[in-house]
């Protein structure tokens, strides 16, 4: 029935864009007159399918606001003149709710499907079948941009055109799911939005347009159809071809050095220059010497390496997402309980105060029509709570958390139900904990050796201060390294966040290493508390924040320590190449540990299990630098 719902939502929208491009030209005498009525009707229809999917736990939204023609006509008049930017306009219009649909699409498409079933029905031919889709697409694209006629072109080929792109987005969307990094470089979901950008950003050749498609898909075809090429000469198996694919798109999302971005190559000498005390451990016969039962040598930890090779078997099914403050499942219920509270606050002006009083930023404020019926206003209200971004300069506030925690103070001024305030309570608990999620993410570094190439992960215990595991260094060598700050799904690699490491002491048996970082101009991260007195306990809850297999960062779901020792715990948290160093948390964010790698051989280990080493194991050492 949704499914359903979603293709009669998309056919209307189709059908009500084909209405707003036609009136806005000259092709109907009189056009608003004679399309009013079909189009407000249309708007109806979408609004009344908008609310019932609201209603069903689907959160799609609509932002257009022309509910007539002649809402458009007053909007298009203060557009630029010709098609290209009123078609792009209508597109946009709708750009979140075709993202919303594809999402519904999707996790439609892969409900029930475990991971390797989503690999194993990515043969070969899905490869082939996507470049075909691709190379097709941009046929299209640099057909109407180079033939002329373009108006007539798009007519004729858009509706191809888009139903090509979802499938695209929906192929795409199901490698990320399946490991493989590849994103959809193409923003222009219908052909008018690739009108309108050639029109007003490329320069008047027909050469630049058919050049800049080109580009534009070459990071997702150059991969592949070399993949391709090493399984059809039967050089790589099919496993291998698959692992090959995400190596190749691994590198295309890693920094490569270049003459202006790679530091200068004065780095400390205690990184550059092997240490005597250091070597020692690397030979069997010093092990035998200094190996205790309850310690782990920097031999034993080196099981865990950044190893080049990747596998299939990471996802982020398990994880922290601290960005979302709402879950789907919370949509329906919160519309309901907040329409009610617009039923008792019914004047605009009330309504806006009420936000303002809560701490509602204004720029939150200018996206809400206050003046609308009670449901109406309470879907704006979610949707806009669901879509909002928390700044990454500030991780102290959220509107759905100031609204909620406000309507929690007044629950007997407004008369909420037990069930509200339990919901309101729960929905505030959660984002405050996403606050303390995000700070603390923001202390944690992806270590690289060369630029671009992941090694291991680190955190800020002060302000410029990292900590990290000794062997990520010592296993190869490493001379010079860098530590990469604020590397999310949501950010873009920049060279502003990334800086020199120097090594300041160390301790191969303990397997840490404690470095300071050399060209900081701005301070990256709040430097997070390090609890070296902290209670260890089987059974206890932590999490792990690391950059596995090089990715960008992850805060996992709740895990168990299952042993502890006095310089060693397991744990159960899933952890992958790349993750070696990273920060263990408790329940309360504290810094407990840092994850090591395969636990060390004399001791019982629970199966799937690996080792971390305790702050309170190490503090002695590292206190001193700390200040």
């Amino acid at each position: 029935m949704i499914i359903a719902k979603i293709e009669e939502l998309l056919t209307k929208i189709q059908q009500l864009q084909s209405i707003m491009i036609a009136v806005s030209t000259d092709s109907y005498h009189n056009p608003i007159r004679e399309k009013e009525k079909l189009y407000t009707k249309l708007y109806r229809e979408i609004v009344d399918i908008i609310e019932f999917l609201a209603e069903e736990g689907v959160l799609i939204e609509n932002h257009n606001p022309c509910k007539s023609l002649s809402d458009w006509r007053d909007r298009w008049s203060t557009l630029e003149r010709g098609l290209a930017s009123k078609g792009g306009y209508v597109h946009d219009l709708y750009n979140t709710t075709f993202q919303q649909i594809d999402n519904v699409l999707f996790q439609h498409n892969i409900i029930g499907k475990s991971q390797q079933q989503l690999v194993d029905e990515w043969q070969i031919s899905q490869f082939e079948n996507l470049i075909a889709k691709i190379k097709k697409l941009k046929g299209i694209m640099i057909s109407v941009a180079i033939q002329g006629r373009t108006d007539d072109l798009i007519k004729a080929e858009d509706e191809d055109y888009r139903q090509l792109y979802r499938e695209l987005t929906l192929q795409i969307s199901t490698l990320q799911k399946i490991g493989i990094p590849v994103t959809h470089p193409n923003n222009f979901r219908s052909l008018w939005q690739w009108y309108n950008h050639w029109s007003f950003n490329l320069d008047k050749s027909y050469d630049v347009r058919e050049r800049y498609i080109d580009d534009l898909y070459e990071k997702i075809i150059k991969p592949i159809e070399r993949s391709l090429n090493k399984y059809q000469d039967n050089s790589i198996s099919t496993e291998e071809f698959l692992q090959d694919l995400q190596r190749r798109f691994h590198q295309k999302i890693s920094v490569k050095p270049s003459n202006s971005s790679v530091p200068s190559k004065k780095v400390s000498s205690r990184l550059e220059e092997p240490d005597s005390n250091l070597e020692i451990y690397h030979q069997p016969e010093a092990l035998e010497q200094i190996f205790n039962p309850l310690s782990i040598g920097v031999s034993q930890a080196v099981n865990d390496p950044f190893l080049p090779n990747l596998n299939l078997t990471w996802t982020y099914d398990n994880a922290m997402n601290p960005e979302i403050f709402l879950e789907q499942q919370d949509v329906t219920p919160l519309i309901m309980a907040l329409n009610l509270f617009a039923l008792k606050v019914n004047v605009a002006s009330d309504r806006q105060n009420f936000l303002e009083n809560a701490g509602v930023d204004l720029a939150f404020l200018s996206r809400l029509k206050f003046d609308t019926q009670p449901g109406t206003f309470a879907q704006s209200l979610v949707s806009a709570f669901k879509s909002y971004q928390i700044s990454h300069k500030s991780f102290n506030s959220h509107p759905l958390v100031n609204v909620l925690k406000h309507l929690c103070e007044l629950a007997s001024l407004y008369g909420l139900k037990d069930q509200d305030i339990e919901l309101f309570t729960r929905l505030v608990e959660k984002g405050q904990e996403n606050f303390r999620a995000l700070a603390v993410r923001n202390t944690v570094g992806r270590i690289e050796s060369p630029i671009g190439n992941a090694i291991g992960t680190g955190v800020l215990i002060t302000k410029n201060l990292l900590l990290t595991s000794n062997h990520i260094f010592s296993k190869s060598q490493v001379q010079k390294a860098w530590v990469r700050f604020g590397y999310t799904d949501a950010s873009y690699i920049s060279e502003k966040n990334i800086f020199v490491l120097d090594l300041i002491t160390h301790n191969s048996r303990l397997d840490y290493a404690l470095c300071e970082i050399k060209n900081q101009t701005q301070q990256q991260a709040q430097a997070i508390y390090s609890n070296g007195n902290s209670l260890l306990n089987s059974g206890q809850k932590i999490r792990i924040i690391h950059h596995p297999q090089g990715n960008p960062v992850i805060i996992s779901d709740l895990g168990e320590i299952v042993q502890v020792g006095e310089d060693y715990i397991d744990h159960n948290l899933k952890t992958d190449n790349g993750s070696s160093g990273a920060p263990i948390f408790n329940c309360q964010w504290e810094l407990i540990a840092i994850h090591q790698g395969n636990p060390g051989i004399g001791r019982t280990v629970t199966p799937g299990s690996t080792a971390g080493i305790p702050i309170r194991a190490i503090w002695n050492q590292i206190s001193p630098h700390l200040g």
